[in-house]
């Protein structure tokens, strides 16, 4: 009859086609990158997902990933401050493309930085070298709302105190850059973080948890903790900071001790244990015979022996795997611990010792 015939394939809708391209961007970049240079609707597609989450390792990624910012002329700088959700800065440098990057990323909800800072000496040669760029650090990141940190904050005697940062000041979180963060892990050293105040500024906090760096022990001390461990004292200021932080950030789920390089995290945990159990004993003792007496803490209302069921103690099993604050393992932490703390909580409910006498559980991520 004459007639043509046309290709029979059948055509699928826009919206069916742009789930399945922008689902095989997520699962591979690498097919990602193939796909972008499909046609510019499938590129439109794609790069929304290329660029939600970026990781920045090196300087050399750094320096590219910012070339593509100022010079792209395919995207404007808006493209940036609306598509790129996860922001991973994992090096501690100082300069200025640290700062155009974070000053081009505004829309960022879950940020990994490990270069924050706190607060500078004005006097030293460090704040004399260096003092500019942190100024522009700090004033890039205050528009910033991350919802999710993960995060080394630096500040006061850099280099020169006891922690990896040095830092011997209160970190500022009554700043607004803290102010929408439910999720917060801090990486510092525990002899950093066990001399801050002010969590409880943070008024949305629900998650926090802190790196215990142990290492490897060559004999027991007291309290069983190793001399390589952190020690009995380091012990006993992990717990008092442990104990003022429960009891301050009412708002908090879990509070999780992520212990690494430990090769015996039970007991480490178990002399944090003990120490948090002291703690309580003095604050019960401190009130017997004074009426109407506050004292902070968390021994107030909890059984003899026990702790909070908020705190979770966990080990790393390979610390040198990256923990973005965006990552699939870092959601497993919360996770485990969320499962955790409510299994301590009812435990607990149920009148059963969740402290020194039936020994912390430790969770592996």
């Amino acid at each position: 009859m004459g007639m043509g015939f046309t290709s029979l394939a059948p055509v699928l809708p826009l919206d069916i086609l742009r789930m399945i391209f922008e689902q095989a961007a997520r699962d591979d970049k690498r097919t990602a990158l193939t796909l972008a240079v499909v046609s510019r609707l499938v590129q439109y597609w794609t790069e929304i997902i290329l660029y939600s989450t970026v990781n920045l390792h090196r300087e050399t990624t750094c320096r590219a990933f910012l070339r593509t910012i100022e010079t792209s002329r395919t995207k404007p700088r808006a493209f940036f401050a609306q598509r790129v959700k996860s922001l991973c800065i994992a090096y501690d440098i100082y300069n200025d493309r640290t700062v155009r990057i974070v000053s081009a990323c505004r829309g960022v909800t879950s940020l990994t930085f490990w270069v924050v800072p706190t607060t500078w000496a004005t006097s030293s040669a460090h704040a004399h070298t260096h003092g500019h760029t942190h100024e522009a650090i700090t004033a890039a990141l205050d528009p910033l709302r991350p919802k999710k940190l993960s995060i080394l904050l630096h500040g006061h005697g850099h280099g020169h105190g006891h922690g990896h940062g040095g830092v011997g000041a209160n970190p500022r979180f009554h700043l607004s850059f803290f102010q929408r963060t439910t999720h917060l892990a801090v990486i510092n050293r525990w002899e950093d973080w066990t001399a801050w105040g002010g969590l409880e500024l943070l008024p949305c906090l629900t998650h926090l948890s802190f790196d215990v760096r142990v290492g490897a022990r060559t004999g027991a001390g007291a309290g069983g903790v190793g001399v390589q461990g952190v020690g009995t004292q380091g012990a006993v200021a992990v717990a008092r900071a442990l104990d003022r932080v429960l009891a301050r950030c009412t708002g908090l789920r879990v509070c999780v001790v992520l212990l690494i390089f430990d090769p015996d995290p039970g007991v480490t945990a178990a002399g944090i244990v003990r120490a948090l159990v002291e703690c309580g004993r003095q604050q019960r003792q401190a009130r017997v015979g004074v009426p109407g007496a506050e004292v902070e803490g968390q021994g107030e209302g909890r059984a003899e022996g026990s702790v909070d069921p908020r705190l979770v103690f966990m080990r790393d099993p390979e610390p040198f795997l990256d923990r973005e604050a965006h990552s699939v393992r870092e959601a497993r932490v919360w996770e485990i611990a969320e499962e955790t703390a409510a299994a301590q909580a009812q435990a607990q409910a149920a009148g059963a010792s969740t402290g020194v006498g039936a020994g912390p559980r430790v969770r592996e991520i």
